[in-house]
């Protein structure tokens, strides 16, 4: 049986160890606690941010449409290393409706992989943007569904799900006012970020208590380019009031950047469906002058 004095000595050499080597130093890299300065340098630095561009530059976009067979309509679209797909399938049913409506529904459920507490949140959040660009009234009694996979969230991943599901219903043939773009901005103090990172998120979702600034936050826009109206506005954070509107006017001005480059995409998709067509007409021709010869 051990002693109270073997007891304590035994506690002594515990504190003596705990006292020459900081507990910081057992906890895992990405939790190590860092100074405002090195949270910063980590992101932007000498003009530059972390990937090399500039505040004002997003990051490339791949958008691929169709990629879903079993879906009436899809887009698979990446920004960066964020990675969402989309599938739109109806119209059907609203189930368990009591009475007539007018208006179609736009059912929304956006998932990602591993599953997160901000699901539930972008689910009602592409709801609200993707209605007002929708023509509900050709599908009264009947609701539309879209879902989106986040497969990789490394920044801007609910603006890549409302471009995507926008472009789906596009592809789906489904009537549309406007193919829907949209762009997050983050802002940390006088910094504004087009099209953060997870990185830039995470540093403009926090703010130096002793800056001389406390803007910071996160902004998403999503805009009708043709209609010029704002279909939706999701924000996290606090800014004084000038400062939200000349963000929402580099949204607008990055949005409509990236209509052009789905309108394009959308044109390219046609021109693939009218050759396909154009050919499937021919063989049959052929198939017609064979059996008539």
């Amino acid at each position: 049986m051990l002693d109270s004095a073997a007891i304590e000595d035994f506690i002594l050499d515990q504190k003596k160890y705990e006292e020459n080597i900081p507990y910081e130093s057992f906890l895992p890299e990405n939790v190590k606690f860092k100074t405002y300065e090195a949270k910063l340098s980590e992101v932007y630095k000498d003009g530059k941010r972390a990937d090399g561009r500039t505040r004002d530059e997003s990051r490339k976009m791949y958008i691929k449409l169709g990629a879903l067979v079993e879906a009436r309509g899809s887009c698979y679209l990446e920004i960066g290393d964020t990675k969402v797909l989309c599938g739109v399938s109806g119209p059907r049913e609203i189930p368990y409706l009591q009475g007539y409506t007018e208006l179609g529904s736009v059912d929304c459920v956006v998932e990602s992989n591993p599953a997160s507490p901000s699901d539930k949140a972008y689910s009602d959040a592409l709801k609200r943007a993707l209605e007002p660009s929708f023509c509900r009234h050709e599908f009264p009694n009947l609701e539309i569904s879209v879902s989106v996979m986040i497969l990789d969230a490394s920044g801007s991943a609910l603006a890549a799900a409302i471009t995507a599901a926008s472009l789906a219903l596009a592809h789906a043939r489904l009537p549309i006012f406007d193919i829907l773009t949209s762009v997050t901005v983050g802002l940390h103090g006088d910094l504004l970020f087009i099209d953060p990172t997870d990185k830039e998120e995470a540093l403009c979702m926090s703010y130096e208590k002793n800056s001389a600034s406390q803007n910071h936050g996160l902004i998403t826009l999503s805009y009708m380019s043709t209609a010029d109206q704002i279909t939706h506005y999701y924000q996290n954070g606090e800014m004084d009031l000038q400062l939200l509107l000349d963000t929402m006017d580099i949204g607008i001005s990055r949005c409509k950047d990236i209509y052009a480059l789905c309108q394009q995409r959308l044109m390219d998709e046609v021109k693939i469906s009218m050759k396909t067509v154009t050919d499937t007409q021919n063989v049959e021709d052929s198939m017609k002058n064979l059996s008539t010869s």
